[in-house]
């Protein structure tokens, strides 16, 4: 008869380490006899490995090893399934297939497209099922019998929504896990979680059995499953011993009877401390019980007190109150830490701080210190950093997902480029991966070419024609640079479809899963990435820099890439399935795989979550983020089952499945005392005050606990930044600073700038700092940055001979450009200086948006504006179907094309069509209530041809002519030629009497304000109008009068009634937002001409101009003669002043700063002038306001207007 020997004790009462002995002393007594075998959860193997080898060489004879795995090699003996395991993606192709035979008979269940994560919830419940060891047949079964019980049962436990969902859910659930058994058995197939239900009923024939020693060893939970193998291997076994997370006063036999009683009368269910390893004894007894075992209850061999915690009492009273063993407090003795940090960064610097001083200060090993951690992923970067700051080596317990790898990567981006039918953004992530067959240069080259000519789609990357994008949008300047473009790009696609695009056709339409492996596999070898798979084992396994943890993780990764291949062309291969479905599959499978890695040395501090700590030990044991909801867990509930129905399940069934959220989160607390055990000297706990995103988190309730458990003694101390730099209190001098130089100089520079260094700081940090500064090898960095203090972003002035080379003499410029230059100096310099041009992908930006409504409306402008009679009587339908046409012509020109290439831009240019209607009518409307009429389009002056992006739309003046450039002779008798265009030139007349506006339409609503003009940013309007002045004879056949600078803004808005409008009234409301912008002649006949009703108040033209009385309003958008000349004059005089600086060299870096706008804003260069407003805010200059009062100022100016309308031109 087989014997069961259970030692009962909670952590650090000796349970592993008596194992690790008697196996020691067998094996050193019997180096040659029979097997034993140390049962460990997954997590703890490498733990149980290194306290075996501690205490005895290696050897052949005891091996730490899984429960599957025992289960394993027991079938492998035993034959009992000579079946393949299928693993999670077989097991969901699986499912999909027998969800889709049987969908019609679902009740609960049905879904007309599962998703992955519906079909794991599924596969939840069957891994449950197998756990609690229940037969769906036999479910199946009981169901209509289970029906009948639910008058008989505690109506308190029951609900009438649990009893229906329970009842259907359940015979869907076990439809369909008959029929998926049912389909592993056809196709020879196995649940690997079935395995030891398999091998159980085989034990018996395993010859070797009755010869081993078993040790099941560091579990909290046994499911019945486990517990009938493990009971099973213990009536054949030579000595079998399960230790298990209980209280040593349950180690008797009042408590074996307990247990081995089928009432729950002994269950504690009011201790959930013990809760979930009493409910594995109990198990184990049963089953033990079944077999007819012999069974010995045993304590631990010592308490915690006389075990780990012997030398730190403070460890023992927190051991005994999270174990709920005591209830008066205790003295603190100093062994039991508590910090608070600023955020998680200052809790890593605290923690890297605090272990440097005690391997500093204290003679303690690095190998002694644990660090544990709730999120790898939250701190390990943090702690990495902090770690290498303060030079201490470490390890940490990493998983990188599957994922990340390169080979990953590579075949999750070829999926992507199928689903996303090689789009720009698909393409672009394809080509940065180390497969695709381009060098890193080559794949960022063709990336940018790409995505600047908007190259996508299956039809442009599989086009039998050559490439030639770049020679279409060419304007024949650059011609020869475009053909070679063209040349590098198509050798490049082809390149790239050597391999691609073989695996693209293969993956059309729905897809058998076989198709999928195979056109994955063959990716793979057109790729060579086996080859270059191996090609990294070798070198990373080799030489003086050899890392075998990462050939490892090549080799995983390569395996696990395979399996999944077996998966996909091995169960229900032959069945179409949606490709978006297969897709995910993969997707999924990649994203929750993940890698093993291997500590890559001893003597480092060990980097832990808390889910893999539960057997590590360590001297000094840092627990971090210990926040609430963290540290115990906030647990939420999960899966197909409600809480309710599992209760139910029990109460009809007579058996449990799975746990209730409650139980879950009552299993917390043995976490906790888990996770706070693992010290057996220093126990620090700290939390963040804040997260990174500096939202407020609450430390967990274990510091209050934790406080009144050591009558408020226990040291808790506050972790900021400042910490990190070793400074401590009291007076410790040099060698007692423990921060690394990058450390103090973060602490120490921005407070000797500021003037913040604290008094009784100064002494240490003076000598720390002059040792740095004069004897560190971090003495460069210290200068460095000492220096930095008065550093001040700036720019020294160019010579004379390198601006005129670099911007020519006579100096060509336009007026945006000058408008550039009085924004900021020396984005001038980078722009029309250096030349340097920002990435220009094409985008559907505001200025996109703004051009297309711009070159509509100018077609709109240039079909009417030779008939203004017809025009003025058109109806507001027939405008707007005129520029719908105009609209739909615009949208066909090839440079137009950007709007057609995805439906998100068809949509933004449709909803432009909307602007664009009531602007039609707004445009009709100047027309037919006042005297203005278009005379000219895009009106150039001294433009030449490709000169900028200038080139003509509509001619010159409208018969093809151009005016000569606007010249200017500076004082050194430089001269200065402008050139521009003018959007649109309207005139009025009467008699020799001709008046002058000009429009710009803006798709904002920009103004021409004083305070602009006065410092250079607004010169484009005003300078177009002198010129026109200047050129009327010409343009015109007689002179004429600048009447009107005008904006018109091409805008929408939202407009507040109290009470629904009329259809006509919102339709006013809305054109009021198209009124103009900017300023007119207070001359009231052209005024007149504006709008025949401007007298009578507000227009949705114009403004209010007059008061009731006749007169100009103060605030009306006009100027006198007198202001309007000064206005002029000012805007020439800048065209002096700068372009008199500009051939200067004058490149100062002054952007200016304007209330809250500023001219970096949208400045694509700030990654030249590298201005940090946070440090050096004094390149700015802050513009005061202006208004007309100001502009009496100006009146010397009016001599530059005089002059300009005086000299004669040249024809340029």
């Amino acid at each position: 008869m087989g014997h069961i020997e259970f030692r009962l004790g909670l952590s650090g009462t000796g349970k592993s380490q008596s194992i690790a002995n008697e196996i020691a002393r067998e094996v050193e007594n019997n180096p040659l006899s029979s097997r034993i075998f140390w049962v460990v959860p997954g997590v703890a193997s490498y733990t149980s490995e290194r306290r075996l080898l501690e205490q005895t060489a290696a050897t052949v004879r005891a091996e730490v090893i899984h429960l599957s795995r025992l289960a394993e090699q027991a079938n492998t003996k035993l034959q009992a399934t000579t079946a393949t395991p299928v693993n999670n993606t077989g097991k969901r192709l699986l499912l999909a297939a027998v969800y889709k035979d049987c969908v019609s008979e679902l009740q609960v269940l049905h879904r007309a497209e599962p998703s992955i994560r519906f079909l794991d919830s599924i596969l939840e419940v069957f891994e449950e099922l197998s756990e609690f060891a229940l037969v769906p047949e036999q479910i199946e079964a009981q169901l209509e019998v289970a029906a009948t019980r639910f008058d008989d049962i505690d109506p308190l436990s029951l609900t009438a929504v649990a009893s229906k969902s329970l009842i259907g859910k359940l015979r869907d659930i076990s439809l369909m896990y008959v029929r998926w058994k049912q389909e592993l058995r056809i196709r020879h197939l196995y649940d690997a979680s079935d395995l030891p239900a398999l091998v159980t009923p085989h034990l018996d024939r395993w010859s070797e059995l009755p010869q081993i020693t078993l040790y099941i060893d560091g579990f909290s939970d046994i499911c019945p499953r486990d517990a009938l193998f493990i009971a099973a291997l213990a009536q054949r076994a030579a000595h079998t011993v399960i230790t298990l997370p209980l209280r040593r006063s349950t180690a008797t036999g009042r408590a074996l009877g307990s247990a081995v009683s089928h009432n729950e009368d002994g269950f504690p269910w009011d201790d959930p401390l013990i809760l979930q390893g009493w409910m594995s004894f109990r198990r184990l007894t049963w089953a033990a019980a079944e077999q007819g075992l012999q069974i010995d209850v045993q304590k631990a061999p010592v308490t915690a007190k006389e075990g780990r915690f012997k030398e730190a009492p403070d460890l023992s009273v927190l051991a005994e109150f999270l174990a709920g063993e005591r209830t008066e407090p205790a003295d603190w003795q100093g062994q039991v830490f508590l910090a608070q940090a600023q955020n998680s960064r200052a809790e890593c610097d605290g923690v890297a701080a605090s272990i440097a001083r005690y391997v500093q200060e204290e003679s303690c090993g690095f190998e002694d210190i644990a660090v544990l951690v709730p999120d790898m992923e939250l701190y390990s970067a943090q702690l990495a950093e902090s770690f290498h700051a303060y030079g201490i080596p470490f390890s940490m317990d990493t998983y990188p997902p599957l994922a990340n790898h390169p080979l990953t990567k590579f075949l999750l981006a070829s999926l992507v480029t199928v689903d996303e039918d090689l789009s720009v953004e698909a393409m672009k992530r394809y080509l940065k991966t180390e497969f695709c067959g381009l060098t890193p240069e080559d794949g960022d080259w063709l990336e940018t070419y790409i995505q600047s000519y908007e190259v996508e789609g299956r039809k442009m990357w599989l086009s039998p024609e050559r490439w030639g994008f770049a020679q279409a949008q060419s304007d024949g300047v650059a011609a020869a640079a475009a053909s070679r473009a063209d040349e590098r790009a198509e050798s490049l696609r082809q390149t790239l479809l050597s391999i691609l695009q073989p695996f693209v056709t293969r993956l059309s339409g729905d897809l058998r899963p076989a198709q999928l492996a195979q056109a994955l596999w063959e990716l793979l070898v057109d790729a060579g990435a086996k080859r270059k798979v191996a090609q990294w084992l070798v070198e990373e396994g080799a030489g003086a820099a050899a890392n075998p943890g990462e050939g490892s993780l090549h080799e995983q990764a390569w395996m696990k890439w395979m399996s999944l291949l077996n998966d996909l062309s091995e169960t229900r291969a032959g069945i179409p399935m949606p490709r978006s479905f297969l897709f995910s599959l993969v997707y999924e499978e990649c994203m929750t795989q993940s890698l093993t890695t291997i500590p890559e040395g001893l003597h480092q501090v060990r980097v832990l979550s808390f889910a893999h700590a539960i057997a590590w030990e360590a001297s000094r044991v840092f627990v971090m983020g210990a926040a609430d909801g963290v540290l115990p867990g906030r647990v939420l509930h999960r899966g197909l089952l409600q809480d309710e129905e599992r209760i139910q399940f029990a109460a009809l069934f007579d058996q449990r499945l799975g746990y209730t959220t409650q139980e879950r989160q009552g299993f917390q607390r043995m976490f906790v005392y888990s996770v706070l055990s693992r010290s057996s000297e220093h126990l620090v706990i700290s939390s963040p005050l804040s997260n990174q995103d500096g939202k407020a988190i609450r430390p967990s309730l274990l510091f209050a606990q934790i406080q009144e458990w050591f009558n408020g003694q226990c040291s808790e101390v506050l972790w900021t930044r400042e910490d990190a730099v070793g400074l401590f209190e009291g007076d410790r001098g040099l060698a007692n600073i423990q921060a690394p130089p990058g450390r103090l100089l973060e602490y120490w520079l921005p407070r000797l700038k500021e003037g913040t260094l604290p008094v009784k700081e100064l002494p240490q940090l003076q000598s720390a700092m002059l040792h740095y500064l004069e004897n560190h090898p971090w003495r460069a960095a210290a200068r460095q940055g000492v220096a930095g203090l008065s550093h001040q972003t700036q720019a020294k002035s160019l010579p004379d001979s390198v601006a005129k080379q670099l911007y020519g003499t006579p100096l060509y410029t336009n007026v945006h450009q000058l408008e550039t230059y009085a924004s900021c100096s020396y984005r001038y310099f980078l722009q029309y200086g250096l030349r340097l041009q920002p990435e220009d992908f094409p985008e559907i930006t505001p200025a996109e948006r703004g051009t297309l409504i711009h070159d509509v409306l100018q077609e709109f402008v240039a079909k009417h504006m030779d008939d203004p009679s017809s025009w003025r009587k058109m109806a507001d339908a027939d405008v707007q179907e005129s520029i719908r046409r105009l609209f739909d012509q615009v949208l066909e020109r090839p440079t137009s094309q950007i709007w057609a290439r995805k439906a998100s831009r068809r949509q933004q240019a449709l909803e432009a069509l909307l602007l664009l209607e009531r602007a039609a009518v707004v445009l009709t409307n100047h027309v037919r209530r006042g005297e203005f009429v278009p005379r000219a389009l895009e009106l150039s002056f001294g433009t030449r041809a490709g000169a900028d992006g200038d080139s003509d739309k509509h001619g010159a003046d409208g018969t093809g002519n151009r005016l000569p450039l606007l010249k200017f002779a500076l004082d050194n008798e430089v001269e200065v030629l402008v050139r521009g265009r003018v959007d649109r030139v309207d005139t009025a007349a009467e008699g020799n009497d001709l008046a002058i506006r000009i429009i710009d339409y803006k798709s904002s609503a920009l103004d021409l304000d004083i305070t602009r003009i006065e410092y250079g940013l607004r010169l484009q309007l005003p300078l177009y109008g002198a010129a026109l002045v200047k050129y009327s004879q010409q343009l015109f056949g007689q002179e004429g009068t600048l009447a009107g600078l005008l904006y018109l803004p091409i805008q929408s808005g939202i407009s507040v009634s109290p009470s629904p409008m009329k259809p006509s009234d919102a339709i006013a409301a809305q054109a009021q937002h198209m009124r103009t912008r900017g300023w007119m002649l207070a001359n009231d006949t052209y005024l007149q001409w504006m709008d025949g009703s401007i007298r009578d108040g507000a227009t949705d033209l114009f403004k209010k101009v007059y008061k009731k009385d006749g007169s100009l309003m103060k605030t009306a958008p006009v100027l006198t003669e007198q202001a309007w000349q000064s206005l002029l004059g000012r805007v020439i005089s800048h065209v002096y002043t700068l372009s008199s600086r500009i051939l200067s060299g004058k490149i100062p870096i002054q952007p200016y700063r304007f209330r809250s706008e500023e001219s970096c804003t949208f400045c694509p260069y700030s990654a030249v002038c590298h201005i940090d407003k946070r440090w050096d805010p004094s390149p700015f200059r802050n513009l005061s306001p202006l208004n007309t009062d100001d502009m009496e100022d100006w009146t010397a100016y009016t001599e530059h207007w005089h002059e300009f309308i005086s000299a004669g031109s040249d024809e340029q």
